[in-house]
């Protein structure tokens, strides 16, 4: 069976327990979790002071910050649509609240460079 790896990033840090949970809850034994920033059309002196010249772009098209998270799971073809599922009934409770948007991109394990197709 097919291996797949889904990425599911969270604009807020407070959705990170509820999505792992669900994760584990459909059958999934683990994921691994990357910190990052999130960037959001508004006012962005802050994208200056990270990137430097870079964040000058970012300055004139108003783009801040704020910590999100993306969680890495692989998974088997026949937990996909269960996994992906049960990652947004978790998300239900932060629907229409700013600031607390999620997205979920699954892609062929096979098409992922620097991961084994199988273990």
């Amino acid at each position: 069976m097919e291996n797949f790896l889904m990425i599911t990033t969270i604009a807020n840090p407070d959705m990170l327990e509820d999505a792992l949970r669900a994760i584990l809850d459909a059958g999934v034994t683990g994921s691994t979790v990357i910190s990052g920033r999130v960037y959001s059309m508004s006012a962005g002196e802050r994208v200056k002071d990270e990137f430097g010249v870079a964040g000058h772009i970012g300055e004139l098209i108003g783009l801040t910050s704020k910590d999100g998270r993306a969680i890495l799971t692989i998974a088997e073809g026949g937990k996909l649509e269960s996994l992906q599922r049960a990652v947004s009934a978790s998300m239900e409770k932060f629907a229409g609240k700013k600031g607390f948007g999620y997205t979920i991109s699954i892609l062929p394990l096979a098409t992922v460079a620097g991961l084994p197709e199988s273990e």
